[in-house]
């Protein structure tokens, strides 16, 4: 079904330039505006092989016009100006869907599904990188003592157990997440906002955590309630290590960061668990491990 979300697009230079794109959510309609030209004979034109040709569009002869785009389209407005019949173009506009029409990303070794939701577009599995995106690695902190007394970022796998990283990913410290660069470029670690979009797009925290778990109980314990996979988000269990260097919840509950601080040594995470249907939002240590997600820019 068609959105009745209307993004405007403004088009009054008439002058060739380097394209802009512009980030519109799948199935919503775009309004194409050009009053600076009501009144003069002008006509819509639509490109879909990358800005190389244009087409005109059917009826897009008014100052106005609303148009369903697809991901990668361009659009430019042709004016013949009354004076001299001279034929002008505006500025080419591309659309783009929040993957950009991408399913998978490659970073640091590990390939990733991309799944887009409403106006977001997330990385479809817990982070398994050991290295920031500047190539810069990452503190492997496997001992105890050492995890709870770290200042800088961290991660470890889940019991120490290779084996676990490509269920559930890496666990990291909030140092990590606090360098800015954990994800890939043009990527994040998603906010506490960033999480209760996506949670609202799920219809709310009360059942947006089934609805992002991974159906069955391979890696959920029973009764995993409420799980559906809705968007093929995949939430999986990968637990937690906590400010002391111990390792909790694997197979019942799985924890993500965000980026909001809650104090000096606090910040907010989301939670599932097997036994609820909720996304919760909880402050804990800084010092805990926990899984990160990323989200598009």
């Amino acid at each position: 079904m068609k959105s009745f979300f209307l993004t405007t697009i403004f088009l009054f230079s008439l002058s060739f330039s380097v394209c802009a794109q512009f980030v519109l959510c799948a199935g919503d309609s775009l309004e194409l505006n050009a009053r600076s030209y009501n009144g003069q004979n002008i006509q819509w034109q639509r490109s879909v092989d990358g800005g190389t040709t244009y087409n005109d569009i059917p009826g897009g002869t008014t100052a106005r016009l609303i148009v369903y785009p697809d991901n990668g389209d361009f659009f430019r407005l042709k004016v013949v100006l009354d004076e001299c019949d001279t034929i002008s173009f505006s500025n080419a506009r591309e659309v783009v869907y929040p993957c950009r029409g991408d399913s998978q990303i490659t970073y640091n070794g590990n390939t990733y599904n991309l799944i887009e939701a409403g106006c977001q577009c997330w990385i479809g599995e817990n982070l398994q990188t050991t290295n920031y995106n500047d190539g810069q690695p990452i503190d492997f902190v496997p001992g105890n003592g050492d995890w709870s007394s770290s200042t800088s970022g961290a991660f470890v796998q889940f019991d120490l157990q290779e084996a676990n990283v490509q269920d559930y990913g890496l666990l990291y410290n909030w140092n990590a997440v606090n360098t800015g660069r954990l994800c890939p470029q043009d990527w994040r670690v998603p906010s506490n906002g960033d999480w209760q979009t996506l949670s609202d797009f799920l219809g709310g925290n009360q059942n947006a955590g089934g609805k992002l778990k991974e159906q069955g109980t391979l890696y959920w314990n029973a009764p995993n309630a409420g799980a559906t996979n809705e968007i093929g988000f995949t939430a999986r269990p990968g637990g937690m290590r906590n400010f002391n260097g111990g390792f909790f919840f694997e197979v019942t509950s799985g924890y993500w960061w965000t980026t909001n601080s809650a104090s000096a040594s606090g910040a907010v995470y989301r939670s599932i668990s097997s036994f609820s249907r909720s996304l919760d939002s909880q402050t804990g240590s800084k010092e805990n491990g926990f899984s990160v997600r990323c989200v598009r820019d």
